[in-house]
């Protein structure tokens, strides 16, 4: 199960590890580049948060198709969005029209993202939350 980028394949996998209707949160992250090797840290402290991922680039205009119908289908009612979404009214419009709610935003250069997402990751800790890894390499999507 992979797609031809990250994003393909966080999709494929939510797809295949969730049915219509039985997923209610994910979290969009952003990155730069064609990779995601300078925003590892970003993506891996994501995973943690206990949520499936979906990796979303820098240099893409709105949500990829795939996202949005993944989206829908799953019955994603909010998102949790790290990284600099703040200029991306395109994205939030995009949530909108499928009537998704941004339930968090963490925000800002890469190091403050980082340092909110490690208290954001204690606090799952602390609930106890498990996560399972659905991929190897270098920025896994996991699912709870």
């Amino acid at each position: 199960m992979h797609g031809t980028t990250a994003t393909g394949t966080a999709v494929e996998t939510i797809e295949y590890f969730y049915g219509p209707g039985t997923l209610e949160e994910v979290s969009l992250v952003k990155y730069e580049g064609d990779t995601a090797e300078g925003y590892q840290d970003v993506l891996t402290l994501s995973a943690e948060l206990g949520k499936p991922i979906i990796p979303i680039p820098s240099d893409v205009d709105g949500l990829p198709a795939d996202v949005t119908d993944a989206l829908s289908t799953a019955g994603v009612d909010e998102v949790t969005v790290v990284g600099d979404f703040g200029q991306e009214t395109a994205i939030k419009n995009d949530l909108s029209e499928i009537n998704v709610d941004v339930a968090t935003e963490i925000g800002g250069d890469k190091t403050a993202v980082e340092a909110q997402l490690e208290d954001a990751v204690e606090a799952t800790i602390q609930k106890g939350d498990k996560v399972i890894f659905a991929e190897e390499g270098s920025a896994p999507p996991i699912l709870p």
